[in-house]
């Protein structure tokens, strides 16, 4: 039988030798997500496309802001509707407050990690984790509604963006 026993690692990345992408919270980083999620598959003839689907090709570890539920939810909204506008995009994402993560992505990055400590989770340490986790990703919502009806009509929307040649 499974033990639901979440366990809390801290890490360490030697970054000796990696070659590394980052990205900071703009464009480059929303049409990576888009890439990377399928969410272009319909310009597949596009220079956007051909950009994106090597953009970070030989790059061992890559850097840039957290990739969470909070986040995924206004990258819904900009993918998928005609709601939200890349100005608007970015300037929800940055109010969210994300943070940074590192993404290992071949072999030789995942052989410079070393596990540093782990702490095995208590059933009321995670019961707490998840109602704050639920708590911060409503207030992440409620945050980027205000900020979508603030930015509505301000930038580009994804479908626009895909079409530019010159991005």
């Amino acid at each position: 039988m499974y033990e639901n026993k979440p366990i809390i690692y801290t890490l360490s990345l030697d970054m000796h030798g990696l070659k590394v992408f980052e990205t900071g919270l703009d464009l480059t980083w929303a049409l990576i997500i888009a890439y990377n999620r399928h969410h272009m598959e319909k310009v597949k003839d596009k220079k956007i496309y051909k950009k994106y689907s090597t953009i970070l090709n030989g790059y061992d570890v890559i850097i840039g802001p957290i990739a969470n539920d909070r986040m995924f939810y206004v990258m819904g909204q900009f993918f998928r509707t005609k709601l939200l506008t890349d100005t608007a995009l970015i300037k929800s994402l940055s109010a969210l407050d994300l943070g940074i993560q590192y993404t290992a992505v071949t072999e030789k990055a995942c052989r410079q990690i070393s596990i540093l400590g782990s702490k095995t989770l208590e059933p009321l340490e995670l019961v707490f984790l998840r109602k704050r986790s639920n708590i911060n990703r409503q207030e992440g919502v409620d945050l980027s509604k205000e900020i979508i009806a603030q930015y509505r009509h301000v930038g580009r929307y994804f479908d626009e963006i895909l079409e530019d040649e010159t991005v």
